[in-house]
């Protein structure tokens, strides 16, 4: 067991929490819902919210300098909240499987 401590680091301050020593960051251990990260769903979000990412701060900086880019917020917006309902989706079929 590997103890990690929280906070300031310090012993009056922080608390510890005790992990596994073999659990890495993709671990199955640290997951709520392993399976849902399996399937086109999870890869499906993940290019939605990067894109969706993208095309807004793109149109977020047009406005900023004030040319006519808010389509591109616009568009990066709704591809962002397309992205959390996909979300939205993988978390409630991994609750109910």
């Amino acid at each position: 067991m590997a103890r990690v401590t929280c906070g300031l680091g310090l012993p009056k301050y922080g608390r510890e929490i005790v992990r596994p020593s073999s659990a890495g960051a993709n671990s199955d251990v640290d997951a709520l819902a392993p399976a849902a990260r399996e399937g086109l769903l999870p890869k499906l979000h993940y290019v939605l919210s990067i894109l969706g990412l993208a095309l807004f701060m793109i149109g977020l900086h047009g406005v900023a300098m004030g040319s006519a880019t808010v389509l591109f917020a616009v568009i990066g917006s709704l591809t962002i909240v397309a992205g959390f309902l996909v979300f939205v989706w993988i978390v409630f079929r991994a609750r109910i499987a």
